[in-house]
């Protein structure tokens, strides 16, 4: 999204969106399939569990010095059930918006080398940075952005297969988050195609208001794959890149 103020934003990612729907394909996924429940965003894998996620698509700006693309980070959290939470940052510190930018059209894969008993929650958090100074350190970022977790959240919807992706447009030019989905999403019926250890993740990144026009869904999106181990994943390499 671009942003010309706190209200007042535009998007621009139509490129990127097509560059990521002519590389990607519904995958193949791991052999042995993990079934969970999407509890209030939070996903609780029903077996032991190996993790893997990938960004589809991340689109987000603002409009100031010129125009620029914000800085998007991630992690992940895992909490087991005796409670212990385990915090991973898969594509780079999630403090540091230069190092762990995934907002930089780079179809990115990685596995979480652990494997985790049934029931342990799992829940993602983004955040959006902005440009405050020349852009080359980490210290000209700031997060006035938002920082959205998937638990529980209007800003974090998560998809998987039979849903139907949300109806909305992409904020003035942009792409909506349907085409950011596209290649999972069946021709015939218009729902998300995944098989049962596949869930999506559709971020707004940009907006604290479900009723604003930049509400939109699709500042991040990322893909999560379930297994038994990492390496039934990793055997599901070349399907992905």
């Amino acid at each position: 999204m671009f942003c010309t103020n706190d209200t007042a934003r535009r998007k621009s990612c139509s490129v990127l969106v097509a560059t990521f729907c002519a590389a990607l394909t519904t995958p193949t996924t791991a052999q042995v399939s993990i079934p969970f429940i999407i509890d209030l965003g939070e996903i609780r894998p029903q077996d032991s569990f190996a993790v893997e996620f990938t960004v589809l698509g991340c689109a987000i700006g603002y409009g100031s010095h010129g125009g620029y693309d914000a800085k998007v980070t991630l992690k992940v959290s895992i909490e087991e059930t005796d409670g212990t939470v385990k915090t991973f940052e898969p594509f780079g510190p999630f403090l540091q918006p230069i190092e762990g930018n995934i907002n930089n059209g780079v179809k990115q894969r990685k596995v979480l080398f652990g494997i985790w008993g049934p029931d342990s929650k799992l829940s993602l958090t983004g955040r959006s940075w902005k440009w405050d100074g020349d852009g080359n350190a980490n210290s000209n970022w700031s997060h006035v952005g938002k920082t959205q977790n998937s638990v529980d959240n209007p800003f974090v919807v998560v998809l998987r297969d039979g849903d139907l992706p949300p109806n909305l447009s992409g904020f003035e030019d942009q792409a909506s988050a349907e085409e950011f989905v596209a290649p999972y999403i069946d021709a015939a019926t218009g729902r998300m195609k995944l098989t049962v250890n596949q869930a999506i993740y559709l971020f707004e990144l940009g907006t604290s208001s479900t009723n604003s026009s930049g509400y939109d869904l699709q500042d991040a999106v990322i893909l999560m794959t379930l297994a038994e181990n990492p390496v039934a994943l990793d055997a599901t390499a070349s399907a992905h890149d």
